[in-house]
């Protein structure tokens, strides 16, 4: 009995390569759409179902509506990517097999991210860049890249910034991410 189990198995599996798909109706209602990503079918036979022992797994549920075939559907959809345009979002690496190797860190308020989409870090939007024609403001540099690499200490009672701006000190009389007039 269990060889013909899974002889029906393997053959099921054979159709769904092919292309055919379970019922869309069933004697419950509409059944999972086998398109979507997180529906996996064990198989497309009711009767099949009935002799096949499996187990879903964590954080996916049994596929139970009747008439369907059987497997399981993810409880919740993967996470989306962070949006490249979004100003707080910042990839490391598009590559999730690089990710792997790369060792880097986020600086906080950043969080880090990694998946199918890449790596990297998501914060809040950056602040309003220090506005450079302030005399409380003194930039180092503008570019980001070079404020990694250089160290600066500002004077007594200037604050040290470093962001998307470039990086530099200010003044006591303006506080750091504040532009004049605000």
């Amino acid at each position: 009995m269990r060889t013909c189990a899974l002889l029906l198995l393997a053959a099921s599996s054979i159709v769904g390569l092919l292309g055919c798909h379970p019922p869309t109706g069933g004697g419950g209602g509409a059944c999972p759409d086998p398109d979507d990503p997180g529906v996996h079918y064990v198989s497309q036979d009711p009767d099949e179902c009935a002799l096949i022992d499996f187990v879903c797994a964590e954080g996916q549920r049994l596929m139970t509506e009747p008439g369907c075939g059987c497997g399981c559907i993810d409880e919740e959809s993967p996470p989306a990517c962070p949006d490249p345009g979004d100003p707080g979002v910042r990839y490391v690496s598009h590559d999730p097999n690089e990710c792997a190797l790369i060792d880097f860190a986020c600086s906080p308020p950043e969080e880090l991210f990694g998946g199918e989409c890449g790596c990297g870090c998501v914060g809040p939007a950056p602040e309003t860049c220090p506005d450079a024609a302030d005399p409380d403001v003194r930039y180092v540099s503008h570019d980001p890249e070079y404020c990694h690499l250089v160290d600066f200490i500002c004077a007594p009672g200037e604050a040290q910034f470093s962001d998307a701006c470039g990086c530099g000190c200010v003044g006591p009389a303006l506080p750091v991410g504040r532009t004049q007039g605000k």
